[in-house]
């Protein structure tokens, strides 16, 4: 039995791409549009797609759509691999529940990271048990609030996340797996919930069942994770360390210190 990774690939003429991951030990198939890439899809289920969004027929946004809109799909890791490049399109592409977005011509190692690591994630919220999660304490050396997340997202959950470092709180809202609001001293939505997220260390509970009718927060769940990485991994690039460590309680998380930090990074500033 073939054991290895099947990835999808939706885009006519990817035959660098398809090439590409072979020689890195993945099983490929390649189809030239979204009509096609259904097709293949109910045949043999992949553990990854990588679309183009322009394509004939169904384009990559309807494609998206429909993967993230249907139950027995809707886990399936989906990256767009393509040549629109605006910043709106990006966040279009991950609102729609992208897990990433990655611009033409793409840098080989870099593709073959963000799939390893892409993978790996999926691999280990699977191996998560949702029932030993709901209602128990656990630390966050153990599991990430990002596979936390995750986990809640996957499983369309309601459930508040309490967290604990020390004399530091905060807490996350999931609202049917959406994050819905998150407070951190007298922070509040996303300058919170990113506050919270570069904590790699302390405890966490997860209350099952507790909503709240508060809505600061509106990104997709993958949008969050990107996020959240982008704001680890340009932290230490530069040597700034995480806010959680550099800031007390209650201190104010401006949009201007989320850029200075490296938090947020506005894509146009690459071109």
């Amino acid at each position: 039995m073939d054991s290895r990774p099947y990835i999808l690939i939706v885009d006519k003429g990817a035959d660098y791409l398809q090439e590409t991951l072979l020689e890195a030990g993945y099983k490929v198939q390649a189809v030239s549009n979204g009509d096609e890439a259904l097709v293949e899809i109910e045949k043999h289920r992949p553990e990854l797609i990588i679309s183009e969004i322009k394509l004939p027929k169904i384009d990559g946004w309807e494609l998206c759509w429909i993967i993230r809109e249907r139950s027995d799909l809707l886990n399936i890791p989906f990256i767009f691999l393509t040549s629109k490049t605006s910043v709106s399109d990006e966040v279009f592409s991950l609102d729609l529940g992208a897990d990433d977005v990655i611009q033409k011509p793409f840098v080989k190692n870099e593709l073959l990271a963000r799939i390893k690591n892409l993978l790996s994630r999926v691999n280990r919220v699977k191996h998560s048990s949702l029932s030993t999660l709901y209602g128990v304490k656990g630390s966050l050396n153990d599991m990430s609030l990002s596979d936390i997340l995750q986990i809640l997202n996957m499983g369309n959950r309601t459930a508040a996340v309490h967290l604990a470092r020390g004399e530091k709180h905060g807490c996350i809202y999931v609202v049917n797996g959406r994050v819905s609001h998150a407070r951190y001293g007298d922070l509040k939505g996303e300058e919170a919930l990113f506050h919270l997220m570069t904590w790699n260390e302390g405890n966490f509970t997860v209350e099952t069942g507790v909503s709240t009718n508060l809505s600061s927060i509106n990104l997709s769940t993958e949008m969050i994770l990107l996020k959240g990485y982008k704001r680890m991994d340009e932290g230490k690039k530069r040597g700034t360390p995480p806010a959680s460590e550099s800031m007390e309680e209650g201190d104010t998380l401006t949009l201007k210190t989320l850029f200075d930090l490296g938090i947020i990074e506005d894509e146009r500033s690459r071109k």
